[in-house]
């Protein structure tokens, strides 16, 4: 790719960190779109902050690294993307947009623990589309449905376990899996359809299980044998086999 093609693809994945920072910022906290102020002095800040994350200008706080994080990870995956697919557009657009969605779900999910149902939905109706111009309509569809079903089986089993030991041992039931987790499930069924969902899946869950043993191992080696209080955000792992094999099929 020549230099200048670069341009279009850097200015997306900044317009992409931007959304997804102020979104992360307002969305799992107040559940609605809002001014943003700082943690530290509570001044307004501009939306411009978000385009260059700089201090506070009344008390200094400096920016959030995960806005820094953010404004760099997506700049460098639309310039991946653009470098995949050259000279393709429109696809390169979809793949940006289905990219910068994706991030926004990780970002919330570690960080609050949470997929949000109007996150959700939003995907839902944006995904419906993209499949459907990707594959069919009965492909899409079908993919939907699959994710939902097997998420909705995976939290079943898990819900049942963690009531099962709850009741065991007298305390609060602590499922692994959110039911945001079924409702993404569905939604990344959406895009990438029938049958492709279910190796999406397939590599999340091994993922999120080879992350699981780290950490096991990590408090092992710490002489922390119980993480039973350490939370796992399962979202990111289907977010990324979700949009790998997106990617690669298109």
């Amino acid at each position: 790719m020549l230099p200048g093609t670069y341009v279009m693809p850097v200015f997306a994945g900044w317009l992409l960190a931007v959304i997804i920072n102020y979104l992360a910022d307002t969305l799992p906290v107040l559940r609605k779109l809002s001014i943003v102020r700082c943690p530290q002095c509570k001044t307004e800040k501009s939306i411009y902050y978000y385009f260059i994350p700089l201090r506070c200008r009344n008390c200094g706080e400096p920016a959030k690294k995960r806005h820094i994080l953010i404004l760099l990870l997506s700049v460098f995956l639309c310039v991946l993307i653009s470098f995949y697919r050259p000279g393709d557009l429109w696809l390169n657009i979809t793949n940006w947009l289905v990219t910068g969605y994706l991030l926004l779900i990780i970002v919330i999910d570690i960080e609050h623990h949470l997929v949000l149902h109007p996150v959700a939905i939003a995907g839902a109706i944006i995904f419906s589309i993209f499949g459907c111009i990707a594959h069919s309509y009965s492909i899409t569809i079908l993919g939907g449905l699959a994710g939902f079903i097997v998420m909705l089986a995976i939290f079943s089993i898990g819900h049942f376990y963690s009531t099962y030991k709850a009741k065991k041992i007298g305390s609060d039931v602590e499922d692994a899996l959110g039911f945001g987790d079924v409702t993404f499930g569905g939604v990344c069924g959406l895009l990438v359809g029938w049958p492709n969902i279910i190796p999406a899946l397939v590599f999340a869950v091994v993922m999120g299980g080879v992350w699981s043993l780290l950490l096991i191992a990590i408090n092992m080696l710490r002489n922390r044998g119980d993480i039973s209080n350490v939370f796992i955000a399962y979202a990111p792992f289907f977010a990324i086999s979700t949009g790998f094999i997106w990617l690669v099929l298109h």
